[in-house]
């Protein structure tokens, strides 16, 4: 027997276990797909869209990079003073026999170049530091710097430096400990051990003075220091030479009385008593930042890439509402 088919009516749906494809959902997976053509069109049609928001990013960079203060790094080269290298030949001579007599040597000179690295840092030098004239407010009330006249404009709401006074209350020595370190960049090369010291600010010429002032005052409380010490340790020295009868001890004692008599004399005729200057401090003539036409570049990219995120957004809610009323 031959059972006749039945035909499908239109809008019927097929019957149960049948393979057949739903013609709408094809062609509705094959509305969502996007291709770079279609991309570019889109693009293309929107150009003027994608113009007007990159000129808004453009114009606003522009803006931003002209409000920035213009950065000076004035830079110096140093190293620890020979004299250091004399206390370290002293210290492997007699440091374990200095050791077991009590007696304190001088500090290495490798151990003198990380000497300088903290106390540069630290919060007793940078309140050192702020006794002298326009340092502190140099550190934290800089208005703008004129480079026409060489001078820097303080702001006059945090320090008023026509009468030397801060209306707000003057800053905390912690606050600027942390405007000097945010400006100061000191490090040492190990294979050299050279000191590379470096002051950015928005004036070149405070950036060498201040740089010049912490290399003389480095070396001053370091000279200060060591003759206290050399004095002290000079009146022991002697005590101790009275006292023992010993040969041994007596030619240490010796040893140790010279070198101290000759740190007492390197104190006093050496300038560079600690911090020896290889390439000196310098007035900078080009600023180190800010970089404008990276700047300007880098946002007017962004506000570009943003455009055509807008624009794709827009046409993927345009084609939901479409979708969605029809």
């Amino acid at each position: 027997l031959k059972i006749p088919r039945r035909k499908l009516r239109a809008g019927s749906s097929p019957a149960p276990g049948t393979n057949s494809i739903d013609m709408n959902e094809m062609n509705n997976k094959k509305g969502d797909e996007i291709n770079l053509y279609d991309l570019i069109f889109l693009f293309w049609g929107n150009k003027l869209k994608i113009m007007f928001i990159s000129s808004i990013f453009a114009i606003f960079s522009v803006i931003y990079a002209l409000s920035l203060d213009n950065i000076y790094r004035s830079s110096a080269l140093a190293s620890i003073s020979s004299e250091m290298e004399s206390n370290s030949n002293l210290r492997s001579q007699y440091g374990g026999i200095a050791s077991l007599a009590g007696i304190k040597l001088p500090s290495s000179g490798s151990n003198k170049v990380f000497l300088v690295i903290e106390r540069v840092q630290s919060r007793q030098f940078v309140s050192h530091l702020l006794s002298f004239q326009d340092v502190l407010p140099s550190l934290l009330a800089v208005d703008y710097y004129d480079e026409l006249s060489g001078n820097i404009f303080y702001d006059k709401a945090i320090y008023d430096s026509s009468n030397n006074s801060w209306p707000e209350g003057r800053p905390t020595d912690l606050e600027a400990h942390k405007a000097f370190k945010n400006i100061l960049q000191v490090d040492i090369d190990l294979e050299t051990g050279f000191l590379n010291m470096a002051i950015d600010h928005q004036s070149p010429v405070f950036s060498k003075n201040l740089l010049d002032l912490i290399i003389s005052e480095v070396n001053s409380l370091s000279r200060d220091q060591d003759l206290a010490d050399a004095n002290n340790s000079l009146e022991y020295l002697k005590i101790e030479l009275n006292k023992t009868n010993l040969l041994d001890i007596k030619e240490l004692i010796n040893s140790l009385i010279a070198a101290r008599l000759e740190t007492k004399m390197l104190a006093n005729v050496q300038d560079d008593y600690l911090i020896k200057i290889i390439d000196a401090p310098f007035v900078p003539e080009e600023r180190l930042s800010p970089n404008r036409a990276f700047i300007c570049i880098f946002i007017t990219f962004i506000g570009f890439i943003i455009s055509l995120i807008f624009i794709l957004i827009q046409n993927f809610l345009l084609n939901k509402i479409g979708q969605k009323t029809s």
